[in-house]
């Protein structure tokens, strides 16, 4: 892993950071945001909190975002 945040270094300057929202996830997202802050690499998870936040339960992990976000258009009648 850090090697490839080294790797991330040399090419970017902020990266996004979108985990999962379980344990393993959580821990992943704190090492990766300290590794790529020592590589002065500004690693934004703006998505990934709001995202934890919006989801609740519903949803624990990137992949279920697709069926979650359909789930709640069938609950509210939406479209899209």
């Amino acid at each position: 892993m850090v090697a490839r945040t080294d790797e991330l270094s040399r090419s970017h300057r902020k990266v996004i950071l979108l985990t999962d929202w379980d344990r393993k996830g959580v821990q992943l997202h704190d090492r990766l945001r300290r590794l790529l802050s020592d590589a002065q690499v500004d690693a934004e998870d703006f998505f990934w909190r709001r995202l934890k936040r919006l989801c609740g339960s519903g949803s624990r992990t990137v992949e279920d975002l697709p069926p979650f976000m359909e789930a709640l258009r069938d609950q509210t009648g939406g479209k899209g």
